[in-house]
């Protein structure tokens, strides 16, 4: 468990840990690709679309400049720099009205709940 300092570390610490899970399952449909094992396509690639409402997190995520108070989030938890360097992953900019895991964690306007 982590305690994040903001929106933006709290939705960076969310992308790493879901990327902790997709990186090895990439790694796995590559390998069987090199080994010549074709599971849909032999033109199938292997890349990965991340979704993201927050401008901060998307920032860090897609430019990551070191700064003062970015540096310790880098460190941590931008471990999928590799694979969005070659272009496996690829992050994009979504409106929080269209994020489907917001509907668990926004506010809601109590009228919008009767």
């Amino acid at each position: 468990m982590e305690t994040a300092l903001s929106n933006t570390e709290a939705e960076l610490i969310a992308m790493s840990e879901g990327l902790r899970t997709t990186i090895p399952l990439m790694r796995l449909l590559e390998e069987l690709s090199e080994q010549g094992i074709w599971l849909i396509n032999k033109r199938a690639g292997v890349h990965c679309r991340v979704f993201e409402d927050i401008a901060g997190a998307l920032t860090i995520a897609t430019l990551p400049k070191i700064r003062a108070h970015t540096k310790h989030i880098i460190t941590k938890y931008w471990h999928f720099r590799e694979y969005t360097e070659q272009g496996k992953i690829t992050t994009h900019a979504v409106s929080t009205q269209n994020q489907i895991t917001d509907l668990l964690t926004s506010h809601w306007p109590q009228e919008s709940l009767q």
